[in-house]
């Protein structure tokens, strides 16, 4: 949070100073933005398989192998007004389930979840991104079992 804060004076006091358009604002603001929805993902480091990105943070790929998983990985997703790669991702998911409980889940906003897959199965999905973003998140209850996740 901190970080955005320094971002958001550092960009304001640029913009006072340099005379910008609309437009430089509105690009230098949805820079922000990114920056901080970047920051909400879960760290490499603590999630439970191996994560690689494509473009941008909305899309990559994610494989895991769950062992009595208890918690929320927030995958993939963003906070950006405009994505430069356009605003629909294509969600394709397998889960296979040992034990316990797992969702796919899309979170944009204070919008309820969509569930996007439950436990275990199959799914290719298309989303449309919304101007304020969205995360691709997965929340296990002990969870023990194998995710493939592609986002294009």
């Amino acid at each position: 949070m901190k970080k955005a804060v320094i971002w958001i004076v550092l960009f304001l006091g640029i913009t006072f100073f340099a005379g910008c358009t609309k437009e430089e604002l509105i690009n230098g603001y949805n820079q922000i933005l990114q920056e901080v929805g970047d920051d909400s993902l879960t760290a490499d480091r603590k999630l439970q398989g191996e994560r690689s990105f494509g473009v941008d943070s909305y899309v990559g790929e994610y494989e895991a192998d769950y062992q009595e998983f208890d918690g929320e990985e927030i995958l993939f997703g963003n906070t950006s007004l405009n994505r430069e790669a356009g605003n629909t991702i294509k969600v394709v998911c397998k889960l296979e389930q040992k034990e316990g409980n797992i969702q796919l889940l899309w979170k944009k906003g204070a919008e309820e979840a969509e569930i996007l897959m439950e436990d275990e199965g199959e799914c290719s999905k298309t989303i449309m991104i919304p101007q304020a973003g969205g995360y691709l998140t997965a929340t296990g209850e002990e969870f023990t079992g194998h995710m493939e996740l592609k986002i294009e």
